[in-house]
């Protein structure tokens, strides 16, 4: 160890002080009288030289020349020199004063910088949170008034307006006087401190420790450790004398001075504190870290407290005295900087950025909280109050002095080592903190934190070891005896250290600031510049260095005015220049005072500008020309000020009247400015209008940007000004009214280009204004000009196809320019809609001009639309109405529009008849670019004056001959368009099933492109082919498999440009082709989509193992008797689902299994089964105890030893073919899968092939669905028929990680890092997995959730960005176990009579078991870090991916297959849901079988995890409660509570709850009504409500939700949560007749929200379910059921009397029915009373109300 540098140094000062004192004094005498030897030098000239140089003569000399001049001056300057002694000491006294008052500002100063932020009070929420807290520490009486008072006088003196003053609020004034009264009478009881928990002083001991932390940092946590282990107070830490403090083999010593009851003035001069030397419970020796801190340079200085002030952001300290308020304030800030601790191997590490005390839960604990550890804990492990009395120190005035020295070390350290055992080990006695962990999740819940975040991060007490301790080891760390060691007094080692010494002062002089040679004084009051030599006896000041500036620093009046105008407004020089400032003063006020604002707020009033004129700006005021000037800036400041005064005023009328704020002159001259710098002179019909610019300026500041119409986009030369109009409405108030007069839209190209200008030029300027915006930096006109392009050029507006003429000839569509602007205008909303979600504007813009849904969305399918729509003669007088007929509206239906008199084709018509040439034809009466087209030239002929366009009126055309030669034209170009239509349900010979009818569409395909060859034909289907394609049909051949879930004809219509095409698809090639009948290939098919090619194949080519070919479930094939186990739940009959797949033989009852094997099948199994057995019976001596202890949790290993698996393996690799094969582990997995593989050969399982015998096996690697389709295996999964469609996202191959998981980077890295270790991940390069994989590569988004350990679980994100989930499509459905084969299960284990005894299982990380081929590596990338170039490559499956479920079921259906083919006729039942698997086993070798099962599964290479085993005669398995004992399944005592504490805890706070908690609760009520179904029905309207509900929103429930929850409460606590499986009861279902329609709906949907009905139905389904019937009502006509009308009608006649059932309403069991009848009629009432109170209450005048700022 090191010597003890701090122990050495005083050893040295004490045997060395005086002899140095003593050598400096001669040193110093003889270097200040030593005379020269020289002979050219005399006495007498020396002494001259002495007199005149030496400090000491000149010193002297002047004293002597000062009471000379005292003694000869007049009586007259003696009274003046008294005069100005006593102003000199009357300003001294009012510094003292202030001083005084100041004491008690200072904390409360320190306090708010520490928790808000400020220096002074924002509000007097401040000043009274403050004083709460100051009450809380413990406070004098006069500490309230005395802040008052401080408070009075700084606002008095600092001019704070009367309105706006703190100290003149009733609220303070009143709190005041009641703190006040309640600290002088003692009244209030106070508050005692918060305890720490252990989770907080283990953070502390690791920050103490962490030298990457500022020294400060960890010094204030060590002294917050001290504080907890010696039980010291605030003022106690200051009154520790810092030199007395020693650190020794037995401990910290402390020394107290002045305290309380300690000190120079008491009994008791002087106390010590001690702590233990190996008191830690984190495993770090804190104590010797913080005590080096403590000792180091920066700290180590003489001084009679212990704590320095620190600087505010901790990197240093100053040397002066921080008062216990300001210390306690540091302490808060401290703990606010905790992190959370966690465990790292057997030790302790912080977790970065995740604080321990969020959401200022600092404030909880106060500055006795540290006092309150030590002895509390103390008091609950069994310490007398008087051990505990010497804590805290209490003794000593109980004990004499002596007494006390003699004993408090011993009784302390004692403690101490106790409390330290108790909490590391949890021997002698246990200590629990939950009531501490409570208290503080409830101040966490109160101020809005999450209290169950707050309790898993505090919670680090386990009793996982049997003890409620850390779990370690005491002591947490060993000191030796040579730790410390006593200092070297050898001379060797004393010349050392004076070497050290002098080499260190030797560094601080040359690290020391050097003079300079020159400096100058500034006076304060006339500003009169001094140039001084150094060494003369004025000493440096600070010099400011504009007013250097301003002296040194001269400009020629050119470049003042230049300096003017680039740093000041516009505005502002106009009132200085106005008011008669001089350039040069102007130069000096923009320096810092360039705005109008700033200026304004100079100062206060004329004095204070004075003030700044002759300081800030050096305007001499002792001479006429300087005064003028200081006149005339106080006169700019003036109507500086009435200019921003006005300015407020009128923002303040234009948001009352909902306008866009008034942008002053210079505001706007300023942006329009920076504009033309850029972009050049602006003319009127570009530049922005000052409205749009204060529009688009007030939409900037509150960062809610708006993409404007185009006709209110404005320039100057257009621009509106708006009108406020006022009127008196008939209540006699005013109202303002505010109206705008609109621009026109643009009808041209050019229109639009110049309102796009206007645009750009807008947001130009405010880019150039509001810096500070984000989504506005970079901003360039080049986006606009993009976006403008991108609208009229040849992608939107200036679309344009190939013609038939020629090669190179193009024709354009002319979109409709009314949709080309709306399409614009949807994009800029987009835009919009991306800046507010983080993007900018340039990236938002040419993000939208390239997003191809927009475009199909509002541009190509609008365009489509208005192609094939009639355009019908626009009605300016069409009413509509509700009766119906022409002219009216009903519902969707519109009425055609016609011209003559009455309804529909009734009446005469009085319009022209129409041109029959015209017939079906959709005319148009504008051409795109909105020109009139001429009716007269379409339909005959026309003079030419009409002025209107001569092109075709059919839309889509616009071409030069007329609209009855249309037909003509089009058959002269050979250009014709025939649409087929085929609807089974129209007519029976459209049944596409039908050959006849192909072989007659055939005839009409055989022409197909007769016009068109080669390049021709192939441009047109580029072109037209995906715009005109419509549907595909299916036709008879076979089928190919499509990524999206869904098969492709083989043969199918599409709709080509002249006629309809018949192609086929061949498989095996990327793309499809069209091919004649002839079999000539026609080119590739317009509605091929390439995303589809990538993923497509053939069945034909994909299956390769031998299948019947069918895809349907073969039951013979499976080898069993009958069908599987029936299951019933809930009216759901199915066969059972045990998990393992279709064919799995437990899927049977055990009797009837291997009915069909053969004799070889059977031996395998039972030769396999007797391996197992005999293994067991070796190993395992108590089968039955041990089974015990496994489901109890006691066994935390596998009983099987390495050994004994290998002699059971090799057993079983002798049964098989190739024994030396089936010994292989293929790498990258743990199974046996080529020994799997063998032993299910002989059993003819579907799915074997899978496991070695394939290209991408189980043992080679699987794929993961991207490039190659999942396959589909029918003897082992149903169809997937449903799929789900995932979030389309924008494809991002390289995506970043999520926030979750970029806070856990380090977590990540390691969990990644252990990963590696087993195989799983490798780590690489970008650049390398690029080369290896290509365009195949993707970095997935990772999530991390946070374990109760302090590791996190990885979330791979496959969906989003990289989109590889959305290439995955599963055509099997993997069918897990449910609540009926949970009931099945207890009800086959119970039926037979035994005592079953059942073992829940978990499977070690399932998915990651899969072993996935190299060449599909690149789609399951990730990284720990966005920011790191490391990427970490999957080799296995992962979670997150879509497949990796997939393949794990497929591979455990393997091999729960073969655990259930070897029991054979044996009794087990066994399921399985992802990773839980579940077994049950009976009879009186149950524990045999069930070990047997275990060594099967491992075995084979199933990792368990053996901690998480639980069973016996009841278990849990995936969240539902089985009791085979009691035959029954449901959910647990406990989780049915919580939803009972629930519904009480909501219905006492007036059933106003938090949307987020009810949609919590409502998840778990779903859960269990799987199993308790009575509830299903009654849930419809809380998710109803739950899914309308946004999840931050907190609001009262409906009333149907109360009646409801109040039902679902009558009957869960009258009731069981738990559901019985005996059959000792029938179900009953009850058949009736009704002839109300609605009695039959509600016994079907058992569910209403209509009242009383509502009630009744609850009621019903109450009765129902206790007497276990069910109800069926169905529908009967009236006339078929007279007798229910003579019953209604009391009509007895027809009825036996004899068989009359006599009811009473008392004999009905209606207590469900009145509870929610009496709950009903409580609303009622309390509703009815409300409005009574309403109506009497008296009607209060309306009177102005303060609005929060808008």
């Amino acid at each position: 160890m090191k010597l003890d540098v701090v122990a050495h140094l005083m050893l040295w000062k004490w045997d060395n002080e005086r002899p140095l004192k003593r050598l400096r004094a001669q040193v110093a005498a003889g270097q200040l009288f030593r005379l020269p030897t020289g002979d050219d030098v005399t006495v007498q000239g020396e002494f001259q030289r002495l007199t005149k140089t030496s400090v000491l003569c000149v010193l002297e000399m002047h004293a002597k020349r000062k009471q000379k001049k005292y003694r000869e001056d007049p009586p007259d300057t003696r009274s003046q020199r008294f005069e100005l002694l006593r102003k000199k000491y009357a300003l001294l006294l009012a510094q003292v004063m202030i001083n005084a008052e100041y004491k008690a500002w200072k904390p409360f100063e320190r306090w708010l910088e520490t928790h808000k932020g400020c220096l002074f009070p924002r509000d007097v929420r401040d000043a009274i949170d403050y004083l709460q807290h100051r009450i809380n520490e413990g406070c004098g009486k006069t500490v309230p008034d005395s802040l008052n008072a401080t408070l009075v006088l700084l606002e008095q003196t600092g001019r704070v307006m009367e309105c706006n003053r703190i100290s003149d609020d009733p609220v303070w004034k009143g709190h005041i006087k009641s703190w006040s009264a309640e600290l002088a009478a003692e009244a209030a009881p106070r508050k005692p401190a918060e305890m720490y928990t252990v989770a907080m002083v283990i953070s502390l001991e690791l920050t103490v420790v962490d030298t990457a932390l500022p020294a400060f940092h960890r010094a204030l946590a060590w002294i917050v450790l001290c504080m907890l282990w010696a039980a010291l107070r605030c003022d106690d830490v200051q009154a520790i004398l810092p030199h007395r403090s020693m650190l020794s083999n037995f401990g910290l010593r402390l020394v107290l001075g002045k305290t309380k009851t300690t000190g120079p003035d008491k009994m008791q001069k002087e106390v010590a504190a001690f702590v233990y030397r190996t008191t830690s419970i984190s495993g770090e020796d804190w104590l010797r870290a913080g005590f080096e801190v403590w000792e180091s340079d920066e700290f180590r200085f003489r001084r009679d407290y212990m704590v320095m002030e620190p600087a505010a952001d901790w990197s240093k300290v100053r040397r002066k005295f921080l008062t216990p308020a300001g210390l306690s304030s540091e302490i808060s800030k401290l703990l606010s900087l905790l992190c959370v601790p966690r465990r790292a191997g057997h030790g302790w590490e912080l977790m970065p950025h995740v604080l321990l005390l969020p959401d200022g839960l600092e404030s909880f604990f106060s500055g006795h909280s540290p006092r309150n550890f030590l002895t509390s804990i103390a008091a609950a492990i069994g310490f007398s109050r008087d051990e505990r009395a010497f804590l805290g120190r209490w003794t000593m005035g109980m004990t004499s002095a002596e007494e006390y020295v003699r004993t408090s070390r011993q009784v302390v350290f004692k403690i101490q080592r106790a409390v330290n055992r108790s909490l590391v080990e949890g021997k002698d006695e246990q200590y629990f903190e939950d009531e501490a962990i409570q208290r503080l999740c409830d101040a966490a819940e109160m101020s809005g934190a999450n209290p169950n975040r707050i309790k898993k991060r505090h919670t680090v007490l386990t009793n996982w070891s049997g003890r409620n301790s850390l779990g370690g080891i005491f002591p947490t760390i060993e000191v030796f005896d040579d730790d410390l060691q006593e200092p070297d007094n050898s001379l060797e080692a004393q010349v050392a250290l004076a070497e050290s010494v002098a080499k260190l002062n030797e560094r601080e002089a040359t690290l020391a600031p050097k003079p300079t040679k020159y400096f100058i004084t500034i006076s304060r009051r006339t500003s009169l510049r001094r140039l001084h030599l150094t060494g003369c006896f004025v000493k440096p000041g600070l010099i400011s260095r504009d007013l250097c500036a301003l002296v040194w620093d001269r400009m020629d009046p050119a470049a003042q005015r230049e300096f003017v105008r680039d740093n000041m407004d516009a505005d502002m020089q106009f009132i200085l220049g106005e008011s008669g400032v001089g350039l040069e003063n102007q130069v000096a006020i923009a320096r810092h005072y360039g705005t109008l604002r700033k200026f304004s707020a100079l100062g206060d009033d004329r004095a204070a500008i004075r003030t700044s004129c002759l300081q800030d700006f050096a305007m001499p005021n002792d001479t006429p020309a300087g005064r003028a000037q200081v006149a005339s800036v106080v006169a700019a400041w003036e109507t500086a000020k009435e200019y921003m005064a006005k300015e407020i005023e009128l923002k303040a009328e234009a948001k009352v009247l909902g306008q866009p704020r008034v942008l002053q002159i210079h505001e706007r001259q300023a942006m329009l400015r920076a504009v033309e710098a850029v972009h050049g002179q602006l003319n009127d019909s570009e530049c922005p209008s000052s409205d749009y610019l204060s529009l688009k300026a007030e939409e900037t500041e509150c960062n809610e940007p708006t993409a404007a119409p185009l006709d209110e986009i404005l320039s100057k030369q257009a621009s509106s000004n708006s009108q406020i109009q006022s009127a008196v409405d008939n209540t006699g108030h005013i109202r303002v009214t505010r109206t705008k007069t609109k621009a026109k839209m643009p009808v041209s190209t050019e229109e639009y280009r110049k309102v796009m200008k206007v645009e750009t030029y807008a947001w130009l300027a405010m880019s150039s204004r509001y810096k500070a915006k984000h989504w506005l930096h970079g901003l360039t006109a080049t986006p606009f000009q993009k976006f403008t392009e991108y609208i009229l050029g040849d992608r939107v507006y200036g679309l344009q196809i190939p013609t038939t003429s020629s090669e190179t000839a193009q024709q354009r569509v002319k979109p409709d320019w009314a949709i080309v602007l709306a399409y614009e205008h949807k994009l800029r909303k987009e835009a919009m809609k991306k800046v507010l979600s983080g993007h900018t504007l340039s990236d938002a813009l040419e993000a939208v001009i390239k997003d191809p849904d927009l475009k199909e969305a509002y541009f190509t399918t609008p365009m489509a639309l208005r192609a094939s729509m009639p355009e019908a003669q626009p009605n300016k007088f069409l009413r509509y109405n509700n009766k119906g007929g022409s002219g009216s509206f009903s519902g969707k239906q519109f009425a055609p529009f016609t011209k003559g008199k009455g309804k529909g084709s009734k009446g005469k018509s009085k319009g022209k008849p129409a041109d029959p040439r015209l017939k079906g034809l959709s005319l148009a009466w504008r051409t795109p670019d909105q020109r009139e087209l001429c009716f007269a030239w379409n339909a005959g002929d026309c003079d030419g004056s009409c002025g209107r366009v001569h092109q075709c009126r059919v839309k889509g055309c616009y071409a030069s001959h007329k609209a009855v030669d249309h037909a003509k034209a089009s058959q002269s170009k050979g250009f014709r368009l025939e649409l087929m239509e085929f609807d089974i349900e129209r007519s029976p010979e459209h049944d596409l099933t039908d050959e006849k009818l192909w072989e007659r569409i055939g005839d009409l395909l055989k022409e197909g492109f007769p016009w068109l060859k080669n390049r021709d034909m192939q441009k047109v289907e580029a072109s037209f082919g995906r715009g005109l394609v419509d549907e595909s049909v299916q036709a008879p051949g076979k089928r190919r498999r499509l990524q999206s879930g869904h098969t492709e004809p083989s043969t199918g219509l599409a709709l080509q440009s002249s006629s309809v095409a018949k192609h086929s698809m061949v498989s095996g090639e990327r793309g499809c082709k069209q091919v004649e009948d002839s079999g000539k290939e026609m080119g590739e098919s317009p509605a091929r989509q390439s995303n589809m090619d990538a993923g497509s194949q053939s069945i034909d080519d994909e299956q390769k193992w031998p299948d019947n070919g069918s895809d349907e479930f073969d039951l013979a094939a499976c080898c069993n008797s009958g069908t599987p186990i029936g299951v019933e739940w809930d009216t759901v009959r199915r066969g059972f689902i045990d998990g393992f797949g279709l064919c799995s033989p437990c899927r049977w009852k055990p009797s009837r299994r291997g009915d069909g094997r053969t004799s070889d099948m059977v031996k395998l199994a039972d030769d396999t089964y007797k391996i197992l057995a005999d293994a067991v019976t070796a190993e395992i001596k108590d089968v039955r105890r041990e089974a015990f202890k496994l489901v109890t949790g006691k066994l935390l290993e596998s009983p099987f030893s390495e050994s004994c698996l290998e002699r059971v393996r090799s057993k079983w690799f002798a049964l098989l073919d190739d024994p030396q094969s089936a010994a292989v582990v293929d790498d990258g997995q743990p199974f046996y899968l080529r020994a799997l593989s063998q032993w299910l050969k002989r059993f003819n399982d579907p799915d074997v092939h899978w496991l070695t015998d394939v290209e991408d096996s189980f043992a080679s690697g699987v794929f993961v669905g991207v490039d190659k389709q999942l396959p589909r295996s029918p003897q082992v999964f149903p169809p997937k028929l449903k799929h789900r469609k995932l979030d389309e996202t924008e494809f991002v191959p390289i995506a970043e990680n999520y926030a979750s998981a970029q806070v856990s980077a380090k977590e990540l890295e390691d969990k990644f890092r252990e990963e590696e270790s087993l195989g799983r991940m490798h780590p690489s390069k970008l650049g390398v997995l690029k080369q290896e994989f290509g365009d195949s590569l993707r970095v997935a988004s990772m999530a991390a959730i946070m374990k109760p350990d302090g590791t996190v679980r990885p979330l791979h994100d496959a969906t989003h960005s990289v989109m590889v989930n959305h290439s995955i499509v599963y055509r099997d459905k993997i069918d897990c176990p449910g609540p009926a084969e949970i009931a099945s299960i207890v009800r086959e284990a119970t039926s037979t009579g035994e005592a079953p005894f059942c073992v829940s299982a978990d499977i070690k990380a399932a998915h990651r078991l899969v072993k996935i081929r190299r060449r599909d590596w690149g789609y399951l990338c990730c990284r720990a870090d966005s920011g790191s170039s490391t990427v970490w490559v999957n080799h296995t499956g992962t979670f997150g991916v879509a497949s990796a479920p997939y393949w794990w079921a497929k591979l455990a259906g393997l091999i729960g297959r073969f655990v259930g083919h070897m029991f054979h006729k044996r009794w087990l039942m066994h399921m399985i849901y992802v990773d839980d698997l579940h077994g049950a086993f009976v009879g009186c070798e149950k524990f045999l079988h069930l070990w047997v099962w275990v060594l099967a599964f491992e075995m084979v290479g199933t990792p368990f995890g053996y901690h998480k085993f639980k069973g016996g005669f009841a278990s849990e398995f995936v969240g539902y409660h089985i009791r085979y004992d009691l035959s029954q399944v449901g959910i647990t005592v406990k989780r049915g509570d919580w939803l009972v504490q629930w519904i009480l805890k909501v219905r006492s706070n007036g059933y106003v709850v938090p949307a987020r908690e009810f949609a919590e609760f409502l998840g778990r009520l779903g859960f269990i009504s799987q199993l308790i179904t009575w509830l299903k029905p009654h849930l419809a309207p809380l998710y109803a409500w739950s899914a309308v509900t946004a999840r931050g929103t907190v609001g009262r429930l409906p009333e149907t939700i109360i009646l409801t929850l109040r039902y679902i409460e009558v009957q869960l606590t009258t009731g069981s949560y738990m559901e019985t499986m005996e059959r000792k009861t029938l179900e009953v279902h009850l058949v009736a007749g009704t002839d109300n329609l609605a009695n039959q709906a509600l016994s079907t949907k058992r569910s209403t929200t209509k009242w009383p009905l509502m009630a009744v139905n609850m009621q019903l389904s109450a009765a129902l379910t206790r007497a276990r019937l069910s109800l069926g009502l169905q529908w009967r006509p009236r006339e078929e059921n007279t007798e229910a009308d003579q019953l209604t009608n009391e009509e007895f006649s027809g009825f036996r009397e004899d068989q009359r059932v006599v009811l009473t309403w008392s004999s009905l069991e209606l207590s469900v029915l009145m509870e929610l009848v009496r709950t009903r009629t409580e609303f009622d009432l309390a509703r009815d009373a409300a409005r009574e109170a309403a109506k009497v209450a008296p009607k209060l005048r309306k009177g102005n109300v303060d609005k929060s700022p808008w």
